[in-house]
């Protein structure tokens, strides 16, 4: 009951801190190593205690005869004189077993030392079971059995402990195929280094990837919760997402944002909303850089009025992304938040026609519009 009863406490304490598995096996083994030697110490000093002399006690000098006068009325056990003999500083001595000890703590000591010894599978040798004991010999015998299987138990946690995380496992082993696909096909030395750094950069993905699988185990609400609390800081960068909306379209955003990684010199595809977490891209001319965003109007439902044109990384570009589709079907879920998003494409919608009407006039005259040598929005002028 008791042990019941202390595992739902461990519980309780499992969901109100934050554990480190790893240090929690680590500490548990050092206790179990600590307690298994004692143990192990306290049987093998208790087994001695029936016959000192013909034991391990008598064979390495810890016990030995302690004659008395017999003339001498002697109690069962005594510390200093006893008869005509006086008790050796630091011994215990038995007057009517005619036997005196080294203390308690020098037996105890030896005996962990032997149970360190055997535990650790060291065995110097310098410690052993008597010969002509048989009854030491096998609790000796018991004692390296079990040890052995504790030990072997003990070796497994600590190689479990040491050995790589599946995720940094995984990424070895996809790196290890791709050089080899790279020389059985004899790629040349610059593109196999653009595509092992390209795998570098691109580990964190992998942890995005499991994270994902991890929330998957949750309910949906917690789904959207965790999503929002941890990416809510780039969906507050689209600028339309940032009025009254309802928390549950941030939330249900949240958990549609998919990470990407370009490298340099890569275009972004239209037809997605691209929020920069890392590096730098130029879109349309202008720089960009982390809390950037850029296709926003794919909220628009006319993709004639949207930019028709690529982002390019300069750098590795890392970013988080979300379909058109995903956003509107996401958008009309929630029809408070539709509402006051349909204001939003409706004002943008008619701005935009407009300056998609002045682009396609001006420069059917010829004309620079803003200082720009070609349409952006009028992308049908021939």
């Amino acid at each position: 009951v008791k042990l019941a009863r202390g595992s739902r406490i461990f519980k309780r304490w499992e969901m109100r801190l934050s554990i480190n598995y790893d240090y929690l096996a680590v500490s548990s083994t050092l206790v179990l190593i600590l307690v298994t030697c004692h143990w192990t110490a306290c049987v093998w000093g208790l087994q001695a205690t029936f016959d000192p002399l013909g034991s391990w006690p008598g064979t390495n000098g810890y016990c030995f005869e302690w004659p008395v006068d017999n003339n001498v009325t002697r109690n069962d056990s005594a510390v200093g004189t006893m008869g005509t003999m006086a008790c050796l500083p630091g011994h215990i001595c038995d007057g009517k077993a005619s036997i005196a000890c080294r203390d308690a703590f020098y037996m105890y000591t030896y005996s962990l030392y032997f149970a360190i010894m055997t535990v650790t599978s060291v065995g110097y040798g310098d410690v052993s079971a008597s010969a002509f004991n048989p009854a030491e010999q096998l609790v000796a015998g018991v004692i390296m059995l079990l040890s052995g299987m504790l030990w072997g138990y003990l070796v497994g946690v600590f190689c479990s402990l040491a050995a790589s995380s599946p995720s940094t496992q995984a990424f070895r082993d996809d790196l290890s195929q791709l050089n080899n696909f790279m020389a059985s096909y004899g790629l040349n030395d610059d593109l196999r280094f653009r595509l092992r750094e390209f795998m570098h950069e691109t580990v964190h993905l992998r942890n995005t990837d499991a994270r994902h699988k991890l929330l998957s185990n949750l309910s949906p609400a917690m789904q959207g919760e965790v999503s929002l609390v941890v990416n809510q800081r780039w969906v507050s960068k689209v600028w339309y997402l940032q009025r009254a909306v309802q928390l549950e379209l941030l939330i249900e955003i949240a958990s549609m944002l998919r990470a990407q990684v370009f490298a340099p010199y890569e275009f972004c595809p239209c037809g997605l909303m691209y929020i920069c977490n890392r590096g730098t891209a130029l879109y349309g001319g202008i720089p960009l850089y982390e809390g950037s965003t850029w296709g926003e109007d794919i909220l628009l439902a006319n993709e004639g009025l949207h930019l028709d044109f690529s982002a390019l990384a300069c750098t590795y570009l890392w970013v988080f992304t979300i379909k058109a589709g995903q956003l509107r079907v996401a958008v009309e879920k929630f029809p408070e938040s539709a509402l006051v998003l349909r204001r939003v494409k409706l004002r943008w919608t008619v701005r935009r026609a407009i300056v998609r009407e002045a682009e396609r006039q001006v420069y059917a005259k010829g004309e620079m519009f803003r200082g720009r040598l070609y349409p952006i929005y009028a992308l049908s002028m021939p």
